[in-house]
């Protein structure tokens, strides 16, 4: 029973994994920092505003908390742009299902109708979640 619920763990993360969208980074910026940083988060904010929002995808990587605040990880593809944006989700209204199950079964999902804010906060750059649903 025991290797059975392991083999079955094992298919399932890999079902998981093959959500991933693949993407090639043209901007050396983000190789140089890190998405957590002001200085990727800068960029990425510049890159989004020079670009068509309607040409640019949104799909979840993860779930992940910094300093007990929830954050959703996308993964933001558009024409030469791959980068990763750390969504804040703090909101108590907003992807309440989400933050309940930490992101578990989203990896890969689209976000459609994403909106968000980019704010800054004692210096430090943030994308703040304000609408979106995950796609079906």
């Amino acid at each position: 029973m025991k290797r059975l619920l392991i083999f079955l763990s094992v298919v399932l993360l890999a079902a998981c994994n093959s959500k991933r969208h693949e993407c090639t980074n043209y901007n050396p910026r983000f190789e140089r920092y890190g998405p957590k940083s002001n200085e990727y988060k800068a960029e990425l904010a510049r890159q989004l505003q020079l670009r068509n929002f309607e040409n640019i995808r949104y799909y979840i990587d993860k779930y992940e908390e910094i300093a007990g605040k929830p954050f959703m990880v996308v993964d933001i593809i558009g024409e030469e742009l791959c980068a990763k944006g750390y969504i804040d989700i703090k909101n108590p209204n907003k992807m309440q299902k989400f933050k309940n199950v930490k992101g578990i079964s989203y990896a890969g999902a689209e976000i459609v109708d994403f909106q968000y804010k980019i704010d800054t906060v004692d210096g430090k750059i943030l994308f703040l979640f304000e609408e979106g649903k995950v796609k079906d």
